[in-house]
């Protein structure tokens, strides 16, 4: 049975969003063939969060440390659990499709498709490079860059391409990633997956400095990848 790791990083300022997004995919673990463990995992200790019990012994609470840091709350569970599978999910994505993780391991275990990362949600970046897939699978595959909402990959991956990079800060790092895995060899893939997006923006508690301060930190992070892969991704879109 294959063992999956899954991370739900959260600003936990919508706890009954994360709360929900936690309990809809426990219940989506129980009804797929595999052994899991769930870690919520929020940058700073709030009194929200150190209030909140999951209640069961598969969903653990972390707290990385470092605000604003999603490849930080990421990389601190990957010692938690020992696991086939590393699925990251952000908490405000709904999957009703129950089968999803079943699905996605059948996917990626069709050795044809030389999966790296397999993601969910479409991307700007699909105007350039987006190659839909000819064949017959479980869900319509598109040949991507990069794809997140979920990213579900072999744990493997961490040892050819490093974990995620701690140098971004509230964005960029799932591409970063991605194109890591690219470069490696492998293809994203986005599955046309049934889900709902609750993008809901900042909550009314966020004071504008901090909503600033967050911003700045997109602003460099973004910076950073196109210094970073820019030039790559020219030259992967031209022989594409």
């Amino acid at each position: 049975m294959n063992k999956v790791l899954f991370c739900l990083p959260t600003l936990f300022n919508r706890p009954e969003r994360t709360i929900r997004c936690a309990q809809n995919l426990l219940n989506q673990c129980e009804k797929n063939n595999i052994e899991y463990q769930i870690f919520v995992v929020s940058n700073v200790e709030n009194e929200l969060f150190t209030e909140w019990d999951s209640g069961v012994s598969e969903v653990k609470k972390l707290v990385s440390g470092l605000q604003y840091s999603i490849s930080k709350a990421l990389n601190v569970t990957l010692d938690k659990y020992d696991s086939d599978y590393f699925v990251f999910l952000q908490d405000d994505m709904f999957f009703h499709d129950d089968n999803w993780i079943d699905n996605c391991i059948q996917l990626y275990e069709n050795k044809s498709l030389n999966c790296g990362v397999i993601g969910s949600k479409p991307h700007t970046t699909d105007k350039l490079y987006c190659k839909p897939l000819e064949d017959s699978y479980v869900y319509q595959l598109d040949d991507v860059l990069w794809a997140d909402g979920v990213m579900f990959f072999s744990t493997k991956l961490f040892d050819e391409v490093g974990v995620f990079d701690e140098s971004y800060f509230g964005d960029c790092e799932s591409q970063d990633f991605c194109y890591k895995v690219k470069k490696a060899g492998y293809k994203n893939y986005r599955a046309h997956i049934n889900q709902t997006h609750e993008a809901l923006g900042f909550d009314q508690k966020v004071s504008m400095a901090q909503q600033q301060e967050f911003s700045q930190k997109v602003v460099q992070s973004r910076n950073l990848l196109h210094s970073r892969w820019d030039e790559w991704q020219d030259e992967v879109v031209r022989n594409s």
